[in-house]
């Protein structure tokens, strides 16, 4: 999914990962995805890091 919104210009991506799911958290970081530190409701912000958006729109 994430290569097919990328392939259409889609180049950030954004979620929000329990702390202590660690499952989700690897899932984003397969995708590219960092914590940001910023805490919502109980759930860290994951977010795209600018240098791998571009790495990935270069494809």
């Amino acid at each position: 999914m994430a290569l097919w919104l990328r392939e259409r210009g889609v180049s950030r991506f954004v979620a929000h990962v329990r702390p202590d799911h660690r499952a989700s958290a690897g899932i984003a970081r397969s995708l590219g995805m960092e914590p940001s530190g910023e805490v919502h409701d109980g759930e860290e912000l994951w977010t795209t890091a600018p240098d791998v958006e571009r790495r990935h729109c270069r494809r």
